[in-house]
This record gives C-alpha cells, structure tokens and sequence, in this order.
C-alpha cells in the first residue's frame, strides 16, 4: 500500500517569489437599515459579488438578521431584514452550491419569520435563494441558551452547524456542564441527522469550524474546564480545540493558552496538514511567550497532531481582538479590530479601526493596515474576492478618515483591499495526490500542470504555481532473523538506494544503531512477538509504508537444544549468593517475566566470574540474561 507520508496531501514548496506591497482600499461601502447595525459575516458569491450579514437593531430592543447582496461591480442589489419582535443576531453566512444563501445565529422571537422558539435563544439557520427570498427556516436547542456560531456545507449537500449550547433538552441530548460545543448535522432542508456536544463542567464557548479533509473535522472556541471531554486548562479561559471525524465523534482534544483570558476564534488549514489557531490572549505564560498589552492577537502554528511548532503575539498596549484567519500567499491574513497606537500597530484613526495583518509562513508580519475614521471602526470578517482581493466585513460610526459615509448611526462596512504582488509558487506533490493552494484543491493528471492567474482587483498582480508530479517509491521488504532470542541483538536490512531515507518503528525492542540508512541494529525485549516498520521516502517527499516484518523473540524453548557457554550456580538459588562463570563476561542483567529490569550490572574486562548477591531479591522466576565478548545467553532464574 503506499500513502503519503502525512495526513494531508504531502508537497514540497521549492520556490516561492512574492513581491507586495500595501494595500489599497479599491472600494468601500456602507449599509445603514435605518438604525444601529454591525457588520457579523461575508461570504463570496459565485458571480462575483457577496453576501454580507449584520445584526439590525430597531426600536424596543428588538434585533433582526439584516442581509445584504452586492454584485461585482459594488452595486447594493438587494437588502433584506429578518426576525420576530425577540432578538435575531446573525452570527455567519455562506454562500451556498445553488447561488442562495445561508445563515446560523440566535433567535428569541417565536413570530414574524420565526416559526418555533423552544426556549430563551434558539440556534435559528436561515435559508435564503439568491434574491433573499426565505425558502426554509430551523430553530435547534432546548429550553436554555443554544447560540449559532458557524456552518459548513457538506458533500451531500446538507449541513454542518456549530453552536454554543447551555441546554439538556429538546434538540440537544447531553450537556456536561455550563455552555458546551455542539455540532449538529443536518440534511439539505436542514432536518437533523445527528448531533454532538464536546465540553466539561465549566463553559465552553464554540467560534470556528473548519473541514480538514473528507474525514476530519477541527472545532475551536474556549474552554474553562479541565475534565469531562477537556483534558487540561492552562488558567482563566484557554483556546479549545477538538479534532473529530465527520460523524462527529472525538478523536482527540488539546487546550492552549496561558494563565489568563485566551480566546480561540478562527482556524487556518496548512498544506502540511497542520493548521494555524488563531485568537486574542491576555497571557504571557504557558504557550504564550509575549503579552504586548490587554488583549493581543494571538497565533500557534501546530503540526498534524496539535503540537505547536511556533507562536506569535501581534498588537499593542491597548485592546486587538482577532475574529478570523485565513491562508493566502503561503502565509495568512489576519482580520479584526485594534485600538492601539504602538509596537505592530503602526497607524490608529481613532477610538478603534480595523486591524488587518498579512503574515508570512513563519508568522513574520509582511505588512499591516489600520482602516477607519475619529470613531469606533471594526472589522468581523473577511473573504476573498473572485480576483483575489480582500473583502473585509465589520462597522463603522465615522464619516472620515477611511470612511466616505455614515448614516449617523453605526452602520455595515465594507472595505474591498487589493495589493500589487507577484507570487510564484513551484510545488512538488506525489502521484495520484492534491495540492491545496489559495483555497483550492488541484489534483494531478500524471503530468506537470500549470496555473496561472492574472488579477483583476485594479492592479497588475500576477499569481502563478508550477506543480511537478513525483512517484512513489516502489514496495520493498525488510530482510533478517524472523526468530530470535529476547534480550538479544539482531541485524535488519533494507534495499540498498541511494535516492530513498529510511525511518522505522520498532514493537517491543529498539533500534541501537542504523548502519549507511538501509541497515539497522535492533535490541529485542522480553519473549513474544516483536514487529518493525520501515517507511521509505525520497526526495520528493513521498513515502511507502509497505515494509513489515514480524519476529518471534522465544525464550527458553529457544536454548534448551544449546549448551551454554556460561555457568549459572546454584538454580535455584536459595542463599541468596548467585555465581556466574564464563569467558570475558561484560554485562550481568535480570529480568521479570514481564520483561522489566530489575538489576544490572557492567563487568571489568575480561571477567571469568563474578558473584551477585540476591539475598534481598522476592521469590519467583526471572530471565537472566548475560552478555560475553562472543554471545548473548538467556536463562531461567528461580529464587526459592
């Protein structure tokens, strides 16, 4: 069988060539329903244009989603509000497979567009056609808070939905304690499937979810707690992260953080198959080695299993609140808001603005870029255009700096950013896998393919990637003794070739040495069966894991047909005075029948006897294993 040698689709990233500079703002505008109103989530369009969803609030506290679609050309196409008389905030939008859309957040209301409430706030999921249109609409929970955060549509196109869920009820069949994550799947017509809740006995609070592959999922928010589903908790509120397959079920859970208040927000997918968790944080401990000031950006970039590789803190002394990341240009771009003046933020408008960073791989800033006017600006989200500009979602109060108008309330933004660039990206990926680059997956066809994209977000940029198509190594075997005796040394060969690396894994021995890459050394353990594993990979980076080999490690069996060079007296021992007698002995070792050591001694050269003293030592059998210049001898011990 040959598979690549990571979880994801393996690559190579040869040469990469990027020339940027900041960007300008290409367009901007602002949408007003009348009254106060945030700016919550976009979503690109398939024709060029986008959805964009906020939160409308109206006259006795009541809420409404409030849904905008805009064309490519900037051009407010239509504009749609949607509710009860509670409280309906949006909290994500996608664009969906049929030109419509669809939205998650919470809803209070049982009226007006709401046809159920099933107490306090509902997870509500709207979907629209692509003139606004409601062709059906859900409420999910139970009697306490159940709080929409995020949507995935699937391969049959139903629906992933995240939430934040308090309740023990109704739609939801576990809660372990305060607010939980729940990840619920639902058909196209947004019936439920199946439904799961993560968490433990204090709150957990859901913010992103993302598809690794076509059998992993990974969700993040925040955790309290440190039992139940949530294995550790660093202090305060730690980013949660939990890894599940796509029916939902847990495969496994890591916390990160510091002593204080981390909030996890937003995961980026790496061409590794790691991912980049991405947040605020106020710690300067734990995982976090930079505190800036209060609330600071805050990324881990981990590999396939979790584990960090590296961390960075982005901001300044005040308040930056990351809501989102996502990978481009073989780095990421980092969305939210900012009301500092100092250290990463180079340029504040006033009171807060949007803060949008564009990194490379190594988390070095490559620039960043404050948007805004003399009041409160912020950015929620961000999507790319078509042409590969940046829409960035959030709200404006001001009407200057940056911003060009202003209903007198808080109002929708828009901001539309395009960079001048060119980037060339040489890949090398194995026969027969995907490549994942700028949010799209490229499948080889046996041959070099070439893609190219030239932007047209009113600069001259250039986007280009060569992809070079490499075999997998052929199968090959491990060659060596299949029987063995334990305790001692054997040597295991491979195919000689110069154009392979070899890693292997070792079952109930080790590896002391490996001799030119192809040949290696293994201790063996205690009698049973032993198991190596050998991986070849070549230059390309791919890799067969076809090599196995099993090997009876026997015991006594093994010897009774040998005479030992070696004399062991008196067995069974019963003065507590062991002798042993033989030519140039260099180690003495005794085992349990477990395989665990439980004495060892190293001889002066050329030993002919040494005595051991056993006097303390529990009655029962033992393997007793002594190693000369010339050999290796196991026998039975028995202490009466």
């Amino acid at each position: 069988m040959r598979k690549p040698f990571h979880l994801l689709c393996l690559f190579l990233l040869t040469n990469v060539l990027l020339f940027s500079q900041d960007p300008e703002i290409m367009f901007q505008k602002s949408i007003s329903g009348g009254f106060d109103n945030y700016g919550r989530s976009i979503s690109a369009s398939a024709d060029g244009g986008y959805f964009l969803a906020g939160d409308l609030y109206k006259e006795n506290d009541t809420v409404d989603y409030i849904v905008a679609k805009v064309n490519a050309f900037n051009e407010l196409i239509w504009q749609k509000t949607y509710g009860g008389s509670g409280r309906e905030l949006p909290a994500k939008i996608l664009s969906t497979t049929d030109g419509g859309a669809i939205l998650i957040g919470y809803s209070g209301s049982s009226d007006g567009d709401v046809s159920e409430n099933k107490g306090w706030d509902d997870c509500w999921a709207l979907k629209l056609d692509e003139t606004g249109n409601i062709r059906w609409e859900k409420s999910f929970g139970g009697s306490s808070r159940d709080l929409g955060n995020n949507i995935l549509q699937t391969a049959d196109k139903g629906y992933l939905f995240a939430a934040t869920t308090k309740s023990i009820d109704g739609d939801v069949n576990e809660n372990h304690g305060g607010t939980d994550f729940w990840l619920l799947k639902t058909d196209s017509l947004g019936n439920i499937e199946w439904e799961r809740t993560y968490g433990g006995s204090e709150d957990e609070t859901f913010s992103a979810l993302e598809q690794m592959n076509d059998s992993v999922l990974l969700l993040i928010g925040s955790s309290k707690s440190s039992d139940g589903d949530v294995g550790a908790n660093y202090g305060g509120k730690d980013y949660w992260l939990v890894k599940t397959d796509t029916d939902g079920n847990l495969l496994w859970e890591k916390n990160y953080g510091g002593s204080e208040s981390d909030n996890g927000a937003s995961v980026a997918l790496k061409n590794d198959g790691g991912f980049v968790l991405g947040g605020s944080s106020k710690s300067s401990d734990g995982d976090v080695t930079k505190d800036l000031g209060l609330d600071d950006y805050w990324l881990a970039s981990c590999d396939a299993d979790g584990n960090i590789l590296w961390q960075r803190s982005y901001g300044g002394s005040n308040n930056d609140v990351l809501k989102q990341i996502e990978p481009m240009d073989g780095g990421y771009l980092l969305t939210g808001y900012s009301f500092s003046y100092d250290i990463n933020v180079t340029d504040n408008h006033g009171s807060s603005d949007m803060w949008i960073v564009k990194i490379f791989s190594d988390g070095l800033i490559d620039w960043a870029r404050s948007l805004g006017g003399s009041q409160a600006d912020g950015a929620v989200a961000m999507a790319f255009s078509s042409d590969f500009g940046y829409l960035v979602a959030g709200y404006s109060s001001s009407l200057d700096g940056d911003v060009e108008e202003n209903s007198g309330n808080m109002d929708m933004w828009i901001v539309k950013l395009c960079e001048d660039y060119t980037i060339h990206n040489d890949f090398t990926i194995c026969t027969g896998d995907s490549l994942f680059w700028e949010g799209n997956y490229y499948f080889e066809d046996g041959s070099s393919d070439q893609k190219s994209f030239t932007s047209q977000c009113g600069k001259d940029s250039l986007r280009s990637m060569s992809l070079s198509i490499v075999d997998y190594p052929e199968n090959f075997v491990i060659e060596g003794d299949t029987v063995v005796l334990a305790f001692t040394s054997a040597i295991y060969t491979v195919p000689v070739n110069d154009e392979l690396s070899y890693e292997f894994i070792v079952v109930n021995g080790e590896i002391t040495d490996s001799l030119i890459g192809d040949k290696i050394n293994i201790l063996w353990g205690t009698y049973g069966t032993g198991l190596i594993k050998a991986v070849g990979k070549n230059a390309g980076g791919c890799a067969t894991d076809t090599a196995f080999l099993s090997v009876r490690l026997a015991g006594l069996g093994f010897e009774d047909h040998k005479t030992s060079p070696i004399k062991i007296y008196p067995n069974p021992l019963r003065k507590g005075l062991l002798t042993i007698e033989g030519s140039k002995i260099e180690k003495v070792e005794i085992f349990d029948l477990t395989g665990k050591l439980i004495f060892s001694i190293l001889c002066p050269p050329n030993t002919s006897q040494t005595p051991i003293n056993l006097r303390q030592q529990a009655k029962g059998s033992y393997l007793l294993k002594i190693r000369t210049k010339q050999t290796a001898v196991v026998q039975k011990l028995i202490v009466e």
